[in-house]
């Protein structure tokens, strides 16, 4: 869609630094099936959706970017030039989070949002009983979706998104990202 900014998928490589596997491990793209879900957030939003291997830091300079929660936020932003690691969080969506700690990185960073390991691994493997929501995501662009906001899983200004109407989880993200896009601007 016009209105939205390009989508990249950040698959940081692994930072395993022991001894060499007997065989080649899966990749984060390969484990996460990215892919396939770049697919589906292209097919969904009208545009490309790149995909990453690299460090943070090499993101576009622009744009939505889902970064892989695997990786330690600390540490590859430390990894950035200060103005870089200054600008990414508001540009920022963590993939595969740990809902333990998920409303705490969102308000700490001021993130575009996430999406938990349960709510991707259900994506992936039960994509039958999809109902869309399912994203940790700002109340205010919540409400431009009029989407239900979990009283349960809230913080000051993020909470868990539930979608309104039948939809996927990228069908979710594309319309959270078209309203989310004109705060980027």
């Amino acid at each position: 869609m016009s209105s939205m900014h390009p989508i990249t998928i950040v698959a940081e490589p692994s930072r395993f630094t022991g001894p060499v596997p007997a065989h080649r491990p899966a990749s984060n793209r390969e484990l996460n099936a990215y892919d396939e879900f770049a697919r589906q957030l292209a097919a969904r939003s009208g545009g490309r959706v790149d995909i990453l291997e690299d460090r943070l830091c090499a993101a576009p300079p622009s744009g939505i970017v889902l970064l892989d929660a695997t990786a330690d936020l600390d540490r590859v932003l430390s990894e950035c030039p200060p103005a870089d690691a200054a600008a990414l969080p508001r540009r920022l969506l963590l993939m595969n989070a740990d809902r333990s700690a998920v409303l705490d990185l969102l308000e700490r960073y001021k993130l575009a949002g996430a999406v938990t390991q349960q709510r991707y691994f259900d994506w992936l493997h039960h994509r039958d009983r999809e109902s869309g929501g399912g994203l940790y995501g700002l109340k205010s662009v919540g409400q431009q979706l009029g989407a239900v906001c979990s009283r349960a899983f809230e913080s000051e200004n993020y909470c868990l998104l539930g979608s309104g109407s039948p939809g996927d989880l990228p069908s979710f993200l594309v319309a959270y990202f078209e309203r989310y896009s004109a705060q980027l601007s």
